[in-house]
């Protein structure tokens, strides 16, 4: 549990179980291929921001926010405890074809896959053993 202002935070991926993780990223989004850099922002601010949405926020980022009575007493879970657990990480970008509807132009979907690994094996985190780190 990690406490910032009234908020209570429960990550997967934390220094106290010795994780890691590898984050594998698709954003589909409407632009034309070779639009990495836009008006929407280019490809590594879209990244930043993404990414520390996986994670703990900062207090900073807390100010003025108030938690529902509901996320003080259950908590937030998040994936991050610190972005500095990231291995490595994997972008493609593709294009989506399909009618925006009621949905802006500038929206992305965002497929991720985060595979865990210890960086020390302790009883806390052998669940997360693959055949190949035996």
């Amino acid at each position: 549990e990690f406490r910032r202002e009234r908020f209570r935070f429960f990550p997967l991926v934390c220094k106290e179980l010795s994780l890691n993780c590898f984050l594998k990223i698709i954003i589909y989004r409407r632009e034309a291929p070779g639009g990495i850099f836009s008006k929407q922002g280019d490809l590594d601010n879209r990244l930043k921001v993404f990414i520390d949405a996986l994670r703990i926020p900062d207090a900073s980022h807390l100010n003025g926010c108030r938690p529902t009575q509901e996320q003080v007493d259950k908590g937030t879970f998040c994936l991050l405890e610190d972005d500095s657990l990231i291995s490595g990480l994997e972008v493609r970008t593709r294009r989506i074809y399909t009618p925006i509807g009621d949905r802006s132009a500038d929206d992305v979907k965002i497929e991720v896959t985060a595979t865990l690994r210890p960086t020390l094996i302790t009883h806390a985190n052998l669940a997360f053993l693959s055949d190949s780190d035996s």
